[in-house]
């Protein structure tokens, strides 16, 4: 006799079988409900044997309408000639009344608001209900995970089921335990199950918020820090911070004096809150060149920070690039300047007419002012840049743009 779950309705028909071999052959078979014998004459049930080889004989138990006081466990004994009892094993049967599914969440600690980095979490979903459901899913802020995927990423996973409870319910449990939590291990969990009978699917679920205590994080946005440019690019640099409890307003400084860099006619800073637990930052300088060699510096910190978090993003031109830049309109009598940025660190600036190849200097072309710088503007002494600047007080179509 195998083991076997045999759900039903409340008031419907069962109806077990029980097969026992033996050599010599049973004579008779018998059945028990836990450890009393079932009699024959009970109202309510019929029993019928039947002999299916010379070895074997098999008998099936009927209940008429199942009830509460009807569900348990059964198995049946087969007696031979010597009346020694012929086992079955571990073979029974065991009734149960259809329960639908529920769920019940609980956690370890028992109770929290938020929970601290290195400590340990248990989530544990239990379902009870007949027939057994059929597994878990989880999900973290709405993201299905694969059980391989927690153990991995989070700790074990668990499931246990319990068939012995003195309510007839079938208990499944789902334990996750994160046995080393993260600051990365905040948010919404959530546990679902489903249990099917006759045909219909019925779908329940749990979730936890998991808000982690930690002190205050920074990090690049875009996941680079150290800025290699053309030496006329503008750049624009974004840091995250991020904590709970939720972190202070980021502040950028220089990392050569630690001056705050708060926006100017240079450069601009612009804040954005992201949710309670994260803040981003947006750092755009308009000209690399004036700040090459140095760092800005992002900082920020909350509550449990013992001294602001940190991140440097190193500004630095790519070598021997060259940049021009417009200003003014390029319309008849407008003032019309082009600015020439390299990061060469020899040689001189030359300007030539477009498609000419025409040296452009002061004494040939008297209405171009030229001026050019062939001094470091930065603060490293590791890399020059050259400024060039080429001026026409007032744009005439005749003359050829240089270029």
């Amino acid at each position: 006799m195998a083991v076997t779950e045999l759900a039903v309705a409340a008031g419907s028909p069962a109806t077990l079988s029980c097969t026992v071999a033996s050599k010599p052959p049973p004579t008779k078979l018998e059945w028990y409900f836990g450890e009393t014998q079932i009699s024959e004459s009970d109202p309510g049930i019929s029993m019928a044997t039947s002999e299916r080889s010379s070895y074997e004989k098999s008998s099936t138990y009927s209940i008429s309408s199942v009830t509460s006081t009807e569900e348990g466990k059964y198995s049946c004994m087969g007696y031979h000639v010597y009346d020694s009892i012929e086992a079955p094993g571990d073979g029974y049967s065991y009734v149960r009344i259809h329960r639908p599914v529920t769920m019940v969440a609980s956690t370890t600690p028992s109770s929290f608001t938020s929970i601290s980095e290195q400590t340990s979490l248990t989530l544990t979903c239990t379902a009870l209900g007949v027939p057994e459901v059929s597994g878990f899913q989880w999900s973290i802020d709405s993201v299905m995970m694969e059980s391989e995927e927690i153990t991995s990423n989070l700790g074990t996973l668990s499931h246990t089921p319990d068939y012995s409870r003195p309510d007839h319910n079938i208990e499944v449990k789902s334990i996750l335990e994160i046995e080393d939590v993260k600051y990365f291990n905040l948010g919404t969990y959530k546990c679902t199950t489903t249990q099917l009978w006759n045909g219909i699917t019925e779908t329940v679920s749990e979730t936890f918020d998991v808000s982690v205590d930690f002190e205050a994080k920074t990090s690049s946005a875009t996941g680079e820090t150290d800025i290699l440019q053309d030496v006329g690019s503008q750049v624009r640099l974004t840091c995250a911070a991020f904590g709970n409890p939720t972190p202070s307003d980021i502040v950028w400084k220089w990392d050569h004096d630690g001056s705050t860099i708060s926006g100017g006619n240079e450069y601009s800073v612009q804040h954005f809150v992201v949710n309670e637990y994260k803040k981003q930052s947006v750092l755009q300088f308009l000209l690399l060149p004036l700040y090459h060699g140095k760092s800005p510096v992002c900082t920020s910190s909350n509550q449990l920070s013992s001294s602001p978090a940190e991140l440097p993003f190193p500004l630095r031109m790519l070598p021997d690039s060259v940049t021009i830049l417009q200003e003014g309109k390029e319309e008849e009598g407008e003032p019309f300047t082009l600015t020439c940025l390299t990061s060469f660190t020899s040689g001189e600036i030359t300007w030539y007419k477009h498609q000419s190849g025409i040296h452009v200097n002061r004494n040939q072309y008297y209405d171009w002012r030229i001026f050019v710088f062939p001094r470091n503007l930065q603060h490293s002494t590791n890399s020059t840049v050259a400024r060039g600047i080429l001026q026409l007080v007032t744009l005439n179509s005749s003359k050829f743009l240089p270029n």
